[in-house]
């Protein structure tokens, strides 16, 4: 657990992209398995856990502290987990276990065991330790990593195109020993032949000059460039994802698009919206954009399309 909890913190104060990726590689180069695995699904979000909710921990710090101490100092600081793990009592810090360790014993926690196993944990670990747990707990990491950049870092560390972990990444489920076994080149590569995987686009490119092995213009179409952003769309088996046109599983702020018919399909195009019975603007479609829940009311105003 230390050394995620070194590597979060790394990766929260660092403002540099590249030094980020470094990070990155270092630690996923450095670290066994099962713990990189369970790494990576706390960095790339697909980790949710629920056991612990902000509001029991507010009410955890308060036992220990005044409560009107807690609020001026979370005004300050901002940041919740922050906050409890500064003032948190230090006890005597003990060797934790280690990370992929950590997650199966906190997800074992009976329901009404909570409450005292993770005040526990918060006093035996250090501050470091003690934030990253809190982080990992409420799910919010917030510290600049995201998985293009993941996908980046693996590519530079292992040497494979990036487009090709770009099309593996949605079908990668835990433990992912056999993805980092590839990356280190000691196994073969995952299989991509699973439903709902995203592929990599050929993307448009500007000419600076007409080239002549273009043939004549008379041989080809035209189509009006649309004001939105590239999108692939899988339907399969009657579950459906949408995907940026760098792997970004983006189908959490467009459920409007679950309406489409079912079947067994891809559509590559371009991601809009609609007002009224015209095409919106790019400013309309970024108004749904980066949301996880948008609300009915935004939905009706402005529903999505793929062109």
């Amino acid at each position: 657990m230390k050394q995620f909890a070194r590597l979060m913190d790394a990766l929260s104060l660092e403002p540099s992209r590249d030094q980020k990726l470094l990070l990155l590689q270092d630690y996923f180069a450095n670290t066994p398995d099962p713990d990189r695995g369970w790494a990576l699904e706390i960095l790339d979000g697909r980790h949710k856990p629920s056991i612990v909710k902000p509001a029991l921990l507010r009410e955890l710090i308060t036992e220990h502290i005044d409560p009107i101490l807690f609020e001026l100092s979370y005004d300050y600081v901002g940041d919740l987990a922050e906050t409890i793990s500064l003032l948190w009592p230090q006890g005597k810090p003990t060797e934790l276990p280690g990370l992929s360790e950590l997650i199966l014993l906190m997800e074992t926690w009976p329901k009404q065991m909570v409450r005292q196993e993770m005040a526990r944990l918060l006093s035996s670990a250090e501050t470091t330790e003690r934030w990253a747990i809190l982080k990992m707990a409420t799910g919010g990491l917030r510290i600049g990593v995201s998985g293009a950049m993941l996908r980046e870092a693996f590519a530079r560390w292992s040497g494979h195109e990036r487009s090709i972990i770009d099309e593996l990444w949605h079908g990668l489920a835990q433990p992912h020993d056999n993805f980092f076994a590839w990356l280190e080149g000691s196994g073969p590569m995952p299989e991509r032949d699973r439903p709902l995987m995203f592929f990599s686009p050929m993307l448009a490119h500007p000419l600076t000059e007409p080239s002549k092995q273009l043939g004549c213009a008379a041989d080809f179409q035209a189509e009006w460039k649309w004001d939105g952003i590239r999108a692939q769309y899988h339907r399969h088996g009657g579950q459906w994802r949408l995907y940026s046109r760098t792997g970004e599983d983006i189908s959490g702020g467009f459920p409007d698009l679950s309406e489409l018919p079912d079947g067994s399909y891809i559509l590559d195009g371009e991601l809009l919206v609609l007002r009224g019975d015209d095409v919106g603007s790019f400013g309309d479609l970024q108004q749904r954009l980066n949301r996880k829940k948008p609300s009915k009311k935004r939905m009706e105003a402005s529903p999505a399309i793929i062109m």
